[in-house]
């Protein structure tokens, strides 16, 4: 090989490597972009539907109560780029856990709240294991007066 093709196998070589490099840094950059759907099962699916105070107050909801609660969970399709990596929030003085149980076996689980160190007004839904989603102070209160 002579110097000239050593030179242009050189400058492929770290042309190429720097093309992996950027390649990678976009997929993890990309990564880090995901966005999260909240997941609700259809109404007709569920058995029952049960609203959990943290102190315990358990209240199972009747006729269209629970359908109701549904709907307003569901909002306009939440997504939110917040992943969730718990079973339950954290950092939060109280929650309202939503159980749906299924009529072919099995529940989901997910949890209403007002996150404590935040300003007045940020009202959260936490899916555990996908997201943390936005809602609103009315919609948080809607679902607090059947555990009120």
């Amino acid at each position: 090989m002579t110097k000239k093709q050593k030179k242009w196998v050189v400058i492929l070589s770290c042309g190429s490597a720097v093309a992996v490099l950027l390649l990678a840094a976009v997929h993890f950059w990309l990564s880090g972009m995901r966005s999260y759907a909240l997941h609700l099962p259809d109404f007709a699916d569920l058995k029952s539907v049960t609203l959990t105070r943290r102190g315990g107050e358990e209240v199972e909801l009747v006729d269209g109560d629970g359908e109701d609660v549904l709907f307003i969970l569901q909002g306009n399709g939440r997504t939110t780029r917040t992943e969730s990596v718990q079973d339950a929030p954290v950092n939060v003085d109280d929650w309202i856990k939503v159980d749906m149980k299924f009529w072919k076996g099995g529940a989901a689980t997910l949890f209403v709240f007002q996150r404590s160190s935040a300003r007045d007004g940020e009202y959260f839904i936490e899916q555990p294991y996908n997201g943390i989603y936005e809602m609103s102070g009315d919609e948080y209160n809607a679902i607090e007066k059947y555990v009120s």
